[in-house]
């Protein structure tokens, strides 16, 4: 009840949590079908995802699960935008009130 009454008042609760996301797909990749953590990283680094909200340790994360499996297909489809947002996030340290798209 009371989760609710916040959500009514802040609707960003309905929104992803991007903060947990890096220990995510650090548990993640150990899972013997790889498909439910391709979709869960894809996500936040695609157009829905928002990987600036909170800071996240996505590179690594990805990184990390690539040294797991060896699978290194997700990682070079996902460089484009984990440069990206690396990228973005360097300007946003280094300029005050900066902000990316």
């Amino acid at each position: 009840m009371i989760q609710r009454l916040v959500c009514s008042l802040l609707p960003l609760c309905l929104l992803p949590l991007s903060l947990p996301a890096g220990h995510h797909i650090y548990e993640g990749r150990w899972l013997a079908d790889p498909h439910y953590l391709n979709d869960y990283t894809s996500f936040w680094l695609g157009k829905n995802g928002d990987p600036r909200r909170y800071s996240f340790w996505v590179a690594d994360a990805v990184w990390q699960r690539y040294c797991v499996t060896g699978d290194k297909k997700l990682p070079l489809d996902l460089l484009p935008n984990l440069i990206a947002n690396y990228k973005c996030k360097r300007r946003l340290k280094s300029a005050a009130g900066g902000s990316c798209v």
